[in-house]
């Protein structure tokens, strides 16, 4: 097969399979899953985060994931953060969309998120 020949089937097939919009993919990412965690299995640092959620008192409570980045990035020391910024893609672009989220926290979250997207 020359160069020509192989240039020109993958042209046909890019016009075949194109990725999808911005559109479509916001709305795939809307529609992601967000896990829970148990708190008895969050190391200490993010359960200190998680302060106010009452854990002592329900050790085995189920959490939504893009809590625990928000406690984390808000509230926790940098091995919380470390730890939230390990979590599934749906947890930290759901925390994004909490509100009440201090400036520099929220910039540390964006940054995390881009590096991602960057790999």
């Amino acid at each position: 097969m020359s160069s020509f020949d192989l240039g020109k089937s993958l042209k046909r097939a890019r016009e075949r399979f194109q990725r999808p919009g911005r559109g479509a993919a916001g709305l795939a990412r809307k529609g992601a899953k967000i896990p829970n965690f148990s708190a008895g299995q969050l190391p200490l640092e993010v359960r200190d985060a998680l302060y106010n959620l009452g854990l002592r008192d329900n050790p085995n409570r189920a959490v939504p994931g893009d809590q625990i980045a928000f406690y984390c990035f808000n509230y926790g020391s940098p091995r919380a953060m470390s730890f939230a910024a390990g979590l599934p893609t749906s947890c930290l672009r759901g925390a994004l969309g909490r509100p009440g989220f201090r400036p520099k926290s929220r910039a540390l979250l964006e940054a995390v998120l881009k590096f991602r997207e960057d790999e």
